[in-house]
């Protein structure tokens, strides 16, 4: 879907990216009250997992029969299936950006809840929406920035927003460190939703990047971005949980202080890439 998306934005301006994985945003703020309805109703736990198969299925067949845009296939290269992607650093770039930013964005997601009721004497009840919170501030990236951002350099947004969340995630653990009081707590909310405004287009922007560095190879080069976005969001929420039985939960949620910061410098490297035009045709060829 990423590839055939990338397809259909032959200006590589990241809006339809942005605007696919806003939809994923829409469901990460509505899913979790949907269930809780669903579960106060009385229902039976395994009506939850039954409704969501029919919605699959229903999905499914509304996708065999929907109208969709026609889209260009990736141009047919003789050449192409002896490129070294590996060669391009580019490949292995976009590989760690999305395990950096799957990490941090499953662990903040993951974690967020305890660290307030932890660190800030936070209810556990009210912590309950603190991850909508953070998903709805990257709904209002994702649908925000398209609509607000008429530029052709969605780079320009990726790093000033990934800035923003490595500031954000940075004054989050800091403010752990303060004494708990309401004023702590406010503030930290407002920062857990500039955090999710400032990760909320650097999946979709990344993918974009790579089908600029890509034009001939984008479904390799982007299956293999993302899978450096499962391996983070399977190996990060282990490492927080180390460190937090080790060194305590605030010492653990600063590693989503420090990978941000990873995160930013990662995609300043690949705009710089991106821009310079280096992409996999001029790869050299193996023998």
């Amino acid at each position: 879907l990423n590839s055939t998306i990338l397809r259909m934005d032959e200006r590589n301006t990241g809006r339809p990216m942005n605007v696919l994985h806003g939809a994923f945003a829409v469901c990460a703020i509505v899913g979790p009250f949907a269930v809780s309805l669903l579960l106060q109703s009385g229902l039976d736990w395994a009506f939850v997992y039954r409704g969501m198969a029919v919605i699959f299925v229903l999905l499914a067949a509304m996708t065999g029969f929907a109208a969709l845009p026609p889209v260009q296939p990736e141009a047919a290269d003789p050449e192409e299936t002896r490129e070294r992607l590996s060669a391009h650093p580019a490949y292995w770039l976009s590989f760690f950006a999305l395990f950096l930013y799957l990490g941090v964005e499953l662990g903040v997601s993951n974690w967020v809840a305890e660290y307030f009721v932890v660190v800030f004497a936070y209810s556990p009840e009210a912590s309950a929406i603190l991850v909508s919170l953070f998903w709805m501030g990257v709904l209002v990236g994702r649908f925000g920035v398209p609509l607000l951002y008429k530029g052709s350099r969605p780079d320009a947004a990726l790093i000033g927003l990934s800035a923003l969340a490595t500031a954000s995630m940075a004054l989050i653990t800091l403010l752990g460190y303060a004494p708990a009081s309401a004023i702590t707590a406010d503030v930290g909310r407002g920062l857990l939703f500039l955090a999710g405004l400032g990760c909320s287009i650097y999946y979709p922007t990344v993918m974009t990047l790579v089908g600029k560095c890509f034009p001939l190879a984008q479904s390799q080069a982007v299956g293999f971005a993302a899978t450096g976005g499962g391996i983070g969001s399977f190996v990060f929420p282990f490492l927080m949980s180390s460190i937090a039985q080790n060194w305590g939960i605030r010492a653990g949620f600063a590693t989503y202080a420090i990978f941000p910061a990873g995160m930013t410098v990662v995609g300043v490297w690949l705009a710089v890439i991106a821009n310079r035009g280096k992409n996999a045709r001029a790869l050299p060829v193996s023998s």
